[in-house]
Formats: structure tokens, sequence, C-alpha cells
């Protein structure tokens, strides 16, 4: 039995505009209840504050990486008062 093309695409067309309409049509309105708003407004605030924190996070952590470099100190130099755990250089001599 072969499907006649334009038949076919009208029937096709039918059932698409159908599904559009149907999910188109807006649902029956009930009252909004105040539990309903203090969840969304409580959801709304806690989504803004995890924004907020993971980009100050990002921004402190980008500046703290380049202050917390470790400082290397020079002990060489005879005379000179030595910070704890300072080893002399002529200890990694070759």
């Amino acid at each position: 039995m072969p499907i006649h093309r334009p038949a076919f695409r009208m029937v096709a067309l039918v059932l698409v505009l159908a599904l559009g309409l149907t999910l188109a049509t807006p649902a029956k309105a009930d009252a909004f209840d105040i539990l309903t708003a203090v969840a969304i407004g409580t959801l709304v605030v806690a989504g803004i504050i995890l924004v907020v924190y993971l980009i100050v996070a990002n921004v402190h952590g980008s500046k703290m990486s380049e202050a917390d470099a470790p400082v290397l100190v020079a002990c060489d130099r005879p005379g000179s008062l030595k910070p704890p755990g300072c080893i002399s250089p002529a200890r990694f001599a070759i």
C-alpha cells in the first residue's frame, strides 16, 4: 500500500499544529501560594550568593597565588644572620 505524499504531509502538518496548540495553551490559573513565593525567592537568593562566592573566590585565588609564592633567601654571606633552616650553599656543591 503506497503512501500518498501530499496526504501524508497534510496529516503530519495537522498533527504538528495540534501538538503546538496543545503546548501553547496556558494551564489553569491557580492562586499563587505564599510558600511557593518564599521558596522561589530563597532559591534565587541562594543562587546569587553562590555566583558571587565563586566569582570572589576566583579573583582572590588568582591574587593569592601571586602573593604566596615562596621567597628564596640566600645565606652565603659570612657573618650574616641566618634564618632558621638556612643551609649553606657549600653543602650543595657537586
